[in-house]
């Protein structure tokens, strides 16, 4: 089994003895729409340089892929702009996502 766990995205990254560490943060349940988001760290990533160079090229495949499909848009932009689309129907449901779960 796959020990499986959701991040909101990266709170920090950086190169210390020879190890990369990333630290990943998920958003605090209490935040409320449009107020400042509490970014809570939950898990530390540490890999070798060498480990880091092969999950860049995993994660560039993916974005290009992307990309492709029209699910973000270029690079700078910011990730969680939504796209029309994404608004809740009249009757409070959201628009169709073309079936793909809000995590991917």
């Amino acid at each position: 089994m796959i020990d499986e766990q959701y991040v909101d995205g990266v709170l920090a990254a950086g190169l210390n003895r020879g190890m990369l560490r990333i630290d990943l943060y998920s958003v605090s349940p209490g935040s409320k729409p449009g107020s400042l988001e509490e970014k809570l760290p939950r898990q530390r990533l540490v890999m070798t340089p060498a480990g880091f160079a092969e999950i860049y090229g995993v994660f560039t495949g993916i974005m290009q892929k992307l990309q492709q499909a029209g699910l973000v848009g270029a690079p700078g932009l910011k990730a969680d702009a939504q796209p029309e689309s994404a608004e809740p129907s009249a009757s409070g449901e959201p628009a169709d996502s073309g079936g793909l779960s809000p995590n991917f």
